[in-house]
């Protein structure tokens, strides 16, 4: 009797063994699986935070790309506008230059314009006091003019003279000087009307 209950027992132990390992086996199995899935989980994590990381690194390079393009653009709009002010400081200077320039030779010109109005002025006035004195002299005579004495009435042209000087015959011409000089001519037992006066030839 004894020998069955053992016998039982035995088998009984058996099949809690073997029940034991089945579920032993599907443990291990499905941890298996949970770990396969935690590894293929922790691939696409891993995978997925690469790419992350990447885009994360494309992004600072883009935002250091754009500090360095800005701070590169600043610095040449900075040296640009230095450029600019030196430029236009040096021409404000060269304007300035200009002005002062014409502004001294305007004032020059002034001083010359009445300079020169003076000149003009003393020049009218000494032309008005010649025609004054020159009004007052009685029977003036141009210094520069010349009479022209006829011979036998008849008043000598310019080719006459110039036959004249040809042929070596004297001209009439003398001057006004000379003239009032000459006395005229009177004939036999016959006075002027001026008396005994000496007259220019007419």
């Amino acid at each position: 009797m004894k020998l069955e209950e053992n016998e039982g027992r035995i088998i009984a132990y058996h099949v809690l063994c073997n029940q034991k390992d089945g579920k032993t086996a599907e443990i291990e199995k499905e941890m298996e699986e949970q770990k396969s899935r935690f590894e293929a989980e922790r691939e696409a994590w891993q995978k997925k935070e690469k790419q992350l990381e990447s885009k994360l690194a494309e992004a600072n390079n883009t935002i250091d790309s754009l500090e360095e393009k800005s701070e590169n653009e600043s610095m040449e709009y900075e040296k640009g506008k230095e450029e600019m002010k030196n430029i236009h400081k040096m021409e404000l200077n060269e304007l300035n230059t200009k002005i002062t320039e014409l502004s001294e030779n305007v004032g020059a010109l002034e001083k010359t314009v009445q300079a020169k109005d003076i000149e003009i002025s003393a020049l009218k006035t000494k032309a008005e006091t010649l025609d004054g004195i020159q009004k007052l002299l009685p029977g003036s005579v141009p210094s520069k003019e010349t009479v022209v004495t006829p011979k036998k009435g008849c008043v000598h042209n310019d080719v006459e003279t110039h036959n004249k000087e040809n042929t070596g015959e004297k001209s009439e011409v003398v001057t006004a000087e000379e003239a009032n000089r000459k006395p005229i001519r009177k004939r036999r037992g016959e006075k002027t009307k001026s008396g005994d006066k000496e007259q220019p030839k007419l």
